[in-house]
């Protein structure tokens, strides 16, 4: 029972380390140059359904094309295709330094982590 505990603590810590590690590497998307006061502004992100978890990281996030069909927002993810991003997930701020929508999630299978609406005018 102890080896299952060291073990399982052992397997705790690395996977931590290994996403530190993830996170602390985190670059913007290829292309997009962003300038310090943008940086910050994603970096204070917070995911709306958990106020005290960060959003995302710069390297998750990136400009995309949104529209609203039907009283709720859809936006094109990182794989290409039209994603309904649930109410719990869109970030209510004040403002928008990018002035487009802005759609945070996994590059890998988008799991949608926020979304910010484009400034309207």
């Amino acid at each position: 029972m102890r080896h299952i505990l060291l073990l399982r603590g052992i397997l705790l810590a690395v996977a931590a380390f290994a996403l530190m590690m993830h996170f602390a590497n985190a670059q913007p998307p290829e292309g997009l140059q962003i300038d310090p006061e943008v940086a910050k502004w994603f970096h204070e992100l917070k995911m709306p359904d958990h106020p005290d978890v960060g959003c995302c990281d710069v390297s998750d996030c990136s400009p995309t094309e949104a529209r609203l069909v039907n009283g709720h927002w859809e936006a094109i993810g990182h794989l290409g295709k039209w994603l309904v991003i649930p109410a719990a997930k869109i970030v209510v701020r004040h403002s928008n330094p990018m002035f487009r929508a802005v759609l945070c999630s996994s590059q890998s299978d988008d799991s949608i982590y926020c979304f910010v609406p484009p400034t309207l005018t």
